[in-house]
């Protein structure tokens, strides 16, 4: 059931040093959290004057890929070369494998 309270849908600067592992006196030092935008492709704020607000989902796809504690990403097509067969008996025998055998 409903409790009334609507969820945020922003992020302070605040929250998000938190949610990096940071007190927030760290996002605030140098105007570290304009850093993270030039250098690291933080989602600019969506109110930027005053108290900065950062769009929540938005910001929420930006965390899961800069956490510290996030799984580091791979590369998704797999470098390592496939194995060939070697001769003409395991070429058949691949051939065979994924079309079937031919009837001559």
């Amino acid at each position: 059931m409903p409790s009334g309270r609507h969820e945020r849908k922003t992020y302070s600067l605040a929250d998000i040093a938190r949610e990096l592992g940071h007190r927030p006196a760290w996002i605030y030092r140098n105007e570290r959290w304009r850093q993270l935008i030039a250098d690291d492709d933080m989602p600019e704020p969506i109110v930027g004057t005053g108290r900065p607000r950062f769009h929540k989902p938005t910001m929420d796809a930006w965390l899961g890929r800069h956490h510290p504690n996030a799984p580091r990403m791979r590369a998704a097509n797999d470098t390592a070369p496939v194995a060939q067969p070697a001769s003409d008996g395991e070429w058949q025998e691949h051939f065979a494998r994924v079309y079937g055998r031919q009837s001559a």
